[in-house]
This record gives C-alpha cells, structure tokens and sequence, in this order.
C-alpha cells in the first residue's frame, strides 16, 4: 500500500433465514420496501440512549435496478459540543451524503464517532465494518424493519466462514482454543441479550481455586497463572450434508471474532489462527485527500466481494 491508497477488509456475513419454508431471510425484501417509501432521513435516526445524543443513521443508499442488491452507508454521529443539537432540517432529505455529513463534522456542527459501508443480498452481507461490531447493524435493522417483521424474526448475522485451502473442511475442526480467557469475548443469545464467553471459563476457575487459592486473579493478571478455555468438536454426522455443518459452525463462530488469541487445532494436528477462518478479503482504495476515498472504486470492489459469494 502506498500513501495514495487507503486499506479497507472488507467482511462477509451469511444472512440467517429464519423461514423453514423459504430458502433466504425476508430481510433484504423488508428492507426494500421501507427505503422506497421516499421518507426523509429523520425517519432512520436512532438514538442509542435516552440520557445520550449519539445516533446511528442509515444515511445513504442505493437499490440495483435488477433487484439484486441494496447499498448502503451507515454513520454514528452526535452533535458537536459546540452545538445543542444536530439542526432538525438537515434530516429533512431522503438521502444524506458522506460530503455533506464531512462538511457539518468540519464546521463543529457534527463529531461523526464511526461510519462504514454495506452491500447485502438475499443471502449475504458484506461490509466495511468490522466483526467485533457488527451487532451494531444487526441491532439497528431490527429497530428500522420493526414495523414491517413477521412475527418474532429477529435479523442475525453470522460470519462466513471459509474453508482454509483446498485440502481443508470445515469438518476437519477437532477443537477450538481459547488462549486468554481474561480477554472477554462478547456474544449475544437468541433473545439479543449479551453474554461472554470467557466469564463461563472464569466463573468455572473462579468455583475451584477461590477457597484454596484466594488470590489467584492476582496470579493472573501479574501473568504467573495463565488459564485456557478449550472447546472439544465432535466428528460430523455422517447424514450432515457439508453446507449445513458449515452453517452451524458459522453460527458458532460468530461470538468467537477474528483473534489471533484464538486457535483451531485440526484433526491432522495443524494448527490455525482463528482469524483465518472468517472470509474477508483487503482492498486498497485511492484516495482523493485526507478525509475524501474513491467511493466508486470500494463500491465495485465490495459489490464484487459479494456477487462472488457461494
């Protein structure tokens, strides 16, 4: 990469079909219809908190023609300590560009906190932002889509995992390795509520050493005991058709996030970051100043991630 070109990973997420009988979510469909309602942007602002000001805000998107993809840019942003609030008409269009969001954020009227991109289908997603975040999306779609849900669904994502070369399935996993249970590892359950990983380890070795060994979080965090949190695999069913072994290890793989702390032990005795496994691809994209990238350019890259998905 040269100082021309801005790095971008570019991540992608499988969109979890909740409808036994239909072979992709109703997601991108729901979507579809709320942004051709020409509604102004005030209608996609959500606030995160009652007792903050920051908000996460759809602020640009584009349908294909073909109905075969939706676009998207997605900002959180609050008003600038220098202003009470972010003016009511600047939400008054339907579609909002990143110049426009840049500009307010230059004149002090705006602090932009993150914004990425998206592209999704019927059955993928694939995004800028990065993995250890992407509940963030997830949890606004369910906000924005409210209205228009069937029933109890709740939107999920789960990474797309690959397989690691050629010679590698998914199924060849013997075991997964935790090597720091000190350093948590968000997930959320079915409900959407938080949960961690690690804290199930640490609770386990918190009930066996806290009566003999009393100080040993002190042990610990001075690196003299070191703990790990090992999760064993079973062989695949044999009835298990490869793809739906390979959904259900997504699933699982999605609170885990691409950490070199963890590790995959293969049942040929290799062993393999777990960050390997999730399917991204890195992109250079030109940049035209400091603060301004070739939006083009990333949307044809992205776009391109995603049409090559399986």
């Amino acid at each position: 990469m040269d100082n021309n070109t801005k790095p971008f990973k570019l991540l992608a997420c499988d969109i979890e079909n909740e409808r036994i009988n239909e072979s992709y979510s109703e997601l991108y469909d729901k979507l579809k219809t709320k942004l051709e309602d020409k509604t102004p942007a005030e209608k996609r602002r959500l606030q995160l908190n009652t007792t903050s000001q920051e908000e996460d805000l759809l602020s640009d998107f584009a349908i294909s023609p073909k109905n075969d993809y939706i676009y998207g840019v997605m900002f959180r942003i609050s008003p600038a300590k220098e202003a009470p609030s972010i003016p009511a008409d600047f939400f008054k269009q339907e579609r909002i560009q990143i110049d426009e969001i840049q500009e307010k954020e230059q004149n002090a009227n705006i602090v932009c906190k993150d914004h990425y991109y998206f592209f999704l289908n019927k059955n993928f997603l694939v995004t800028t932002q990065p993995k250890s975040k992407i509940r963030s999306f997830q949890t606004y779609l369910n906000w924005f889509l409210e209205s228009l849900k069937t029933n109890d669904v709740y939107y999920k994502f789960a990474p797309k995992i690959k397989s690691m070369d050629n010679n590698i399935k998914l199924s060849d996993i013997k075991k997964i390795e935790f090597s720091d249970i000190n350093n948590e590892k968000s997930t959320s359950t079915e409900s959407g509520e938080s949960v961690t990983i690690a804290n199930i380890g640490k609770e386990k070795l918190s009930e066996i050493l806290l009566k003999e060994v009393p100080n040993y979080q002190q042990m610990i965090d001075k690196k003299i005991l070191s703990a790990k949190l090992l999760l064993q695999f079973a062989e695949k069913p044999k009835k298990m058709k490869e793809n739906e072994y390979a959904k259900l290890l997504s699933n699982f793989m999605k609170p885990i996030g691409d950490d070199d702390g963890i590790t995959l032990h293969l049942k040929d005795k290799r062993k393999i970051s777990g960050s390997n496994i999730i399917q991204t691809i890195s992109v250079d994209i030109e940049k035209i100043n400091d603060f301004k990238i070739n939006e083009e350019q990333l949307r044809q890259e992205m776009l391109r991630f995603l049409r090559s998905l399986k």
